[in-house]
């Protein structure tokens, strides 16, 4: 006698009718059952209840149901529909099964809604949800397959979702099915083939691409053969001649630069990049054209700069900042553009702007490091109409946090910048052209803290007596009540080399005339370097000399 558990089916009498059910919990005299019909939890008698064994199938009738043999309710015994049903032992789904039922179905009399309910809907609905049951059919050994390219499993669950599609549309699956047989065929019969000589889809062949992109992809043309790069860039080829985007992107992307798959040829890459823009209208294909005119590489050296500008100008609208940086670039020199250095100053300040706004919300991945770095090459250079060796370096400081934290934070060391970096502020110490830094240097409090003095946030300023006599002055953002985390300051001071985002900084104030110490923090969100205002009414006013001392790295030389 079978003993009740959960998930058991179980058949009941009600009101002179018949309920089946899926038992959820089981008591001493009492189950809850979940009622199919009504979707109601019910508590009923056990004794009321008659267990309803599963429909066991064996290999053989299950072969007949895959082949169209017998329907769903021949193979179950017109079992009810709540009715488990169970595999004696798994089955493997194989083409040659789903030829032979389209096979069965062109002979048949029966229609779309036979077809799905009593063979299609339970067969997909095995293969697609019970993988222990249904397995799918594996290519075998002496077959080549390549990865990416198609293989039995992917072909198989191709044709069933084409057939799934067919239902949907409402075409009949009996007219459909000469032609279904005929791919399957024609692919059992590509096998015998060299990979290089199969005919592939065009879907086939941009899931080939796919496989293989270097961002999402799964395969890595790096490592891959002779024959794999081989498939690759014929496949790219023969897509281009239908313009599909994705082998433009390829191809252009490899001409402009030079890849494994393609040698570096800016003139196809600017046709191939100008058919993408004509076609799409993406901004970065705006890019790639702008960058190409602006160096000229497509026609023999000579730059295009009033096309470049045009191009550019088009991606800097679409918010891509490093078309922003050549336009710039562009006004700073008067290259295809009235030379005007105010306008080129101003769009280097608007990228690092943008950029530095990311950075400050956690967004490390953004591109404030070279934003930062272009703004210290710009300002050192003088080309751009403004001049500081000071503010260069500061540029310079914040560039290489910026790549520290990327680095720390995304995974992206970024190696290249980083030593561009370097090398500039170990130039400009080489040079003289900054004095040499000592880890504690006298600083204006006004100047570092410059980023974070707006009306909108207040600054917290906290006050303590040292056992010399100096004070003590740490600084940090006020926390709103619905902020779980201490606000980060970002804090640069050319003076020790010291840059960082920090949840507090402290500096030493020695020399003051400061006789009381306040209780409370002090509120401010102003100051001259020695009074300090709230909302334009001095609080307090704290005299002396202020120290900064740079405990995070020993200061460059």
């Amino acid at each position: 006698m079978h003993i009740l558990q959960d998930d058991d089916t179980v058949r009941f009498e009600g009101q002179g009718k018949v309920h089946y059910g899926l038992v959820k919990s089981i008591g001493k005299k009492y189950a809850m059952v979940y009622e199919i019909s009504t979707c109601e939890i019910r508590k009923i008698a056990i004794s009321r209840l008659t267990y309803v064994p599963p429909v066991t199938l064996d290999k053989q009738q299950i072969t007949k149901l895959c082949r169209y043999e017998i329907s769903w309710s021949g193979v179950t015994g017109g079992a009810p529909d709540i009715v488990r049903v169970v595999f004696s032992e798994p089955f493997t789904l194989t083409l040659n099964d789903l030829s032979a039922a389209l096979h069965n179905i062109r002979l048949s009399d029966a229609d779309n809604t036979t077809l799905y309910n009593e063979w299609f809907e339970p067969l997909y609905s095995h293969y697609c949800i019970y993988l222990d049951d249904f397995l799918e059919e594996q290519t075998p050994d002496y077959i080549d397959v390549l990865p990416g390219l198609p293989n039995r499993a992917r072909k198989l669950a191709g044709m069933l979702r084409v057939i799934e599609d067919i239902f949907s549309r409402s075409i009949p699956l009996r007219s459909a099915a000469a032609s279904l047989i005929r791919e399957i065929n024609s692919y059992l019969e590509d096998e015998k083939k060299p990979v290089s000589e199969r005919n592939y889809k065009n879907q086939e062949k941009e899931e080939f691409l796919l496989y293989y992109d270097s961002s999402n992809g799964k395969g890595n043309l790096n490592t891959a053969d002779d024959t794999t790069r081989n498939l690759y860039r014929r496949f790219v080829n023969d897509l281009i001649s239908n313009d599909n985007k994705l082998a433009l992107k390829i191809k252009g992307e490899g001409c402009c630069n030079g890849s494994i798959i393609f040698e570096r040829d800016p003139a196809e890459a600017y046709r191939l990049i100008k058919r993408l823009f004509d076609m799409a209208g993406e901004p970065n294909y705006a890019l790639w054209l702008g960058e190409l005119c602006f160096s000229g590489d497509h026609a023999d050296g000579m730059p295009e700069y009033e096309e470049a500008f045009r191009y550019l100008s088009i991606a800097a609208s679409g918010g891509i900042l490093r078309a922003m940086v050549i336009i710039a670039r562009m006004f700073a020199l008067g290259l295809g553009v009235p030379k005007n250095t105010d306008t080129a100053w101003r769009i280097v300040e608007e990228v690092y702007s943008i950029c530095e706004q990311r950075f400050l919300i956690g967004d490390y991945n953004c591109k404030f490091a070279d934003a930062a770095f272009y703004k210290g090459r710009c300002m050192r250079s003088g080309k751009f109409g403004y001049h500081s060796a000071t503010l260069a370096y500061e540029s310079f400081l914040q560039a290489r946090l910026a790549v520290r934290k990327r680095r720390e934070f995304c995974n992206d060391g970024d190696d290249k910048l980083a030593d561009d970096i370097q090398a500039e502020i170990d130039k400009m110490f080489e040079l003289g052209i900054l004095p040499p830094k000592s880890k504690t240097a006298k600083i204006c409090i006004n100047s570092m803290l410059y980023h974070h003095l707006h009306k909108y946030r207040r600054m917290v300023m906290r006050i303590r007596r040292l056992k010399s006599g100096d004070l003590k002055l740490t600084f940090s953002i006020e926390k709103l009540p619905y902020e779980h985390d201490q606000p980060v300051m970002f804090i640069t001071e050319t003076n020790t080399g010291y840059c960082d985002a920090v949840p507090s900084i402290s500096v030493k104030v020695s020399g003051s005339s400061l006789e009381k110490i306040p209780d409370e923090p002090v509120l401010f969100n102003s100051t001259d370097g020695r009074n300090y205002f709230m909302g334009g009414t001095k609080v307090i006013t704290i005299d002396g000399d202020y120290t900064f001392t740079n405990c995070a790295e020993p200061a460059p030389n």
